[in-house]
């Protein structure tokens, strides 16, 4: 019950509570509702002349919870100020905002003296924080979905890294020379380019302009040439000469990867490999077919010469035997059968034939140089 005196005591104090847009109500020690502003009764439904002069746990059963009376305890005897937060006890008041959801409340309870002045009334004040509270879970939802990004791309960035490390190592490890060109400038090249230029160091090759790699510049307008008219296509094979730290000079196949067809010369990967030994190997097999062919002439003509040769010194010798020594021909026989016996030599000396070698004959002519066998009496 409130008595009249308590009342006009509540209307003078706490009648201006109607005009804030803020839900308030005034309630007594022993749970007795005596002010309910219009706020509140907005939100609740439930009119001041409803609740007014009865005890709130009828109507929000929450307030006989042994925790919210311990709390308010301070606030009837202290004079006290208690925060209700709004994860616990947004259901302390409910207000609906629809027919299917309820406001996100935030409720002040603080001490405001009572009529008697012997103790204190708990004066209630209510913020509707909903959209603030839509507001937190969006900047939540995005904070999380900002940080499983940072958190994914981290993950990304450092698979790619590990991938580079791995990709660095292959491409350092090859043993074909690779070259990053950007703007015809070498920005990096593995260690397989460094021994082939015989550089010491990668410093000393790096920024460096991929015309000094060239044997001269005729080479580089060449091999420029070639690259700059078949833009168009991602892989571009030209061979050309190169030369190295030392001033040595080698031949090359040079593959160069365009990144950008449409302009080669701005980012590219170039791949040298060095074609001495296949070209060494190349003049090897000519040089041995040359061989193989004199050997199989050789054999030939040998082979046809040994059976008239066989049958002249066979007569030379049968002549020889039917004569005097002091006969006028017998000298000249024995010089036919020493001629005969000399081709015999030649013969086996052309069938025992293991290098190569030529001599000028004639002005435009060359032959099998046959002293190369190191015969002495040919």
């Amino acid at each position: 019950m409130i008595s009249e005196q308590e009342k006009s005591f509540v209307v003078q104090r706490y009648s201006m509570m109607n005009d804030i847009p803020s839900g308030m109500f005034v309630m007594r020690d022993d749970f007795t509702v005596l002010a309910w502003n219009t706020c509140i009764a907005r939100w609740t439904g439930i009119d001041k002349d409803k609740i007014n002069g009865k005890n709130i746990t009828l109507f929000f059963p929450r307030f006989t919870e042994e925790k919210i009376l311990s709390r308010l305890e301070k606030v009837f005897k202290e004079k006290d100020l208690v925060l209700f937060s709004p994860e616990r006890y947004s259901d302390l008041i409910p207000c609906s905002h629809s027919k299917e959801k309820f406001r996100t409340l935030k409720i002040h309870a603080n001490s405001v003296e009572s009529f008697t002045g012997k103790s204190f009334y708990a004066l209630f004040t209510i913020e509707d924080i909903t959209a603030l509270s839509v507001r937190m879970s969006d900047f939540e939802t995005i904070r999380d979905k900002a940080l499983e990004e940072i958190s994914m791309r981290t993950s990304v960035e450092e698979e790619l890294k590990q991938k580079n490390l791995i990709l660095q190592g292959i491409l350092s490890a090859s043993p074909i020379a690779i070259i990053l060109v950007e703007k015809r400038v070498v920005v990096w090249g593995n260690e397989a380019a460094r021994k082939l230029f015989a550089y010491d160091h990668e410093e000393e090759y790096i920024g460096k302009d991929t015309r000094s790699f060239y044997a001269s510049g005729a080479w580089y307008q060449a091999a420029e040439t070639v690259v700059r008219t078949a833009s168009e296509k991602i892989l571009i094979e030209v061979d050309a000469e190169f030369i190295k730290k030392n001033g040595e000079i080698f031949t090359g196949h040079m593959m160069v990867s365009c990144i950008d067809p449409v302009h080669p010369f701005d980012r590219s990967i170039v791949t040298i490999s060095d074609l001495s030994t296949r070209i060494q190997a190349e003049q090897d097999r000519i040089y041995k077919e040359k061989i193989l062919s004199v050997l199989e002439m050789a054999g030939a003509v040998c082979h046809e010469l040994n059976q008239p040769l066989m049958a002249i010194s066979g007569y030379s010798e049968l002549l020889m035997l039917g004569l005097e020594s002091s006969h006028p021909h017998y000298e000249k026989l024995n010089k036919i059968h020493e001629q005969i016996k000399r081709t015999g030599t030649i013969t086996k000396k052309l069938m025992s034939i293991t290098k190569y070698e030529t001599r000028k004959y004639t002005e435009r002519e060359m032959i099998f140089d046959l002293k190369a066998l190191k015969t002495p009496d040919i």
